[in-house]
């Protein structure tokens, strides 16, 4: 994901409302996450800043096609999230209730789902869209595997795009 649709993603806002509060255009929003202009490494503090975030570097080995499919999975949810989908925040409890059941070794993981699931949307969307390290073990057990539909996901990957699918209906 680009840097400028990570931050504007992590707090929320449209590109318009974004813009507004980073003191610059909806268009220039739009062209930096179409990747058709780049923001240079103070403009992306600057904004953050503007938005009551901090702006951090940090390297790490590409994600594997598995890890991407996560990481896709994980960003509808997060605009589903934002769209404030309550429904599903209940479907993720109801999820980790039987990942315990099913598989007491992942006990730490599941604990560190249950602290961030209580989290406000903004801190939870930003957790689940860390692509650092901790993204990651967070998503190889994640409570949103079974809900969110695999045709979704995998469509969603495929397209770059996640906005119109929906999650499953309750079983």
């Amino acid at each position: 994901m680009h840097p400028t649709k990570l931050l504007r993603s992590t707090v929320g806002l449209s590109q318009a409302a974004f813009a507004d509060q980073a003191g610059t255009s909806q268009s220039t929003i739009a062209a930096y996450e179409l990747g058709k202009k780049q923001p240079s490494w103070g403009t992306l503090e600057r904004m953050a800043e503007r938005v009551g975030l901090e702006a951090h570097v940090w390297f790490a080995p590409p994600m594997a096609p598995g890890e991407r499919q996560a990481y896709a999975l994980h960003t509808f949810v997060a605009e589903e999230l934002r769209g404030k989908n309550r429904r599903l925040l209940r479907r993720a409890h109801v999820e980790l209730r039987w990942l315990r059941r099913q598989h007491p070794e992942a006990s730490l993981t599941i604990a560190l789902w249950e602290a961030v699931l209580g989290r406000p949307e903004p801190e939870l969307v930003a957790t689940i869209l860390d692509p650092g390290e901790f993204g990651r073990t967070l998503r190889r057990v994640s409570p949103f595997t079974r809900i969110v539909s695999r045709t979704a996901t995998l469509t969603a990957v495929g397209e770059g795009t996640l906005s119109r699918y929906r999650h499953r209906e309750a079983e």
